[in-house]
């Protein structure tokens, strides 16, 4: 099992620079593959993510983990999914708070570079929380520093708020910048400002993060 350590901004760092940190975080990796990361604050553990790579019964890896180790205040478990017929990675972190007690869960979309696709909260009762779900889409070979557009929804239907396609890479004063809304007309002046397809004009105009094209 190999252990590295990194601060907030995902550098690596040395076990002797810890103590000039306040937040840091300990992945464990098993032949190339993230098992599990501690995470401390003032020195102090805080939480844990365990990456469920075998499929494990959720009981058991908060019986395995939660019981020896009652510092943490949160444990996460995260199992990722390849969406059939895309490259896209889909993220479901499921959270506990230290009883082992289910809080709630997040659902993230990634594209084939790791870029951030889509992001939703939904609670423990099963109710997705549409004013905190966006979404955003990447070329950074266009702006490589910034998404192309985002996306926010209302929090009472989930319907699309508003599209806003950034024009920073055309006018640094974003005056070019422009706001889209879910029509035929809007969705056409998408795809063909972002070089995008119809189902993937459509998946940005609803607020489900996982994708079923």
């Amino acid at each position: 099992m190999d252990i590295i350590y990194k601060n907030i901004d995902e550098e690596v760092v040395t076990f002797q620079q810890l103590s000039a940190l306040r937040y840091y975080y300990k992945a464990y990796i098993d032949n190339n593959v993230l098992q599990k990361e501690e995470f401390f604050v003032e020195q102090e553990l805080n939480g844990l993510k365990y990456y469920n790579n075998s499929s494990d019964v959720h009981q058991t890896i908060i019986n395995d983990n939660l019981p020896a180790n009652g510092e943490y205040n949160w444990l996460s478990i995260i199992e990722c999914e390849t969406v059939i017929g895309t490259s896209y990675i889909l993220d479901k972190v499921y959270t506990y708070d230290r009883l082992g007690n289910y809080t709630g869960r997040e659902n993230i979309l990634s594209d084939i570079n790791g870029d951030e696709m889509g992001y939703e909260c939904i609670d423990k009762n099963g109710v997705t929380l549409y004013h905190l779900t966006r979404k955003e889409y990447w070329d950074r070979s266009i702006n490589p520093d910034r998404e192309l557009f985002e996306c926010t929804f209302a929090e009472s239907t989930g319907n699309l708020e508003y599209l806003y396609y950034n024009n920073e890479h055309i006018d640094e004063d974003e005056h070019e910048s422009i706001f889209l809304v879910n029509n035929a007309t809007d969705k056409q002046t998408l795809m063909n400002l972002a070089g995008i397809s119809q189902d993937l004009a459509d998946y940005y105009m609803v607020a489900a993060v996982k994708p079923t094209f």
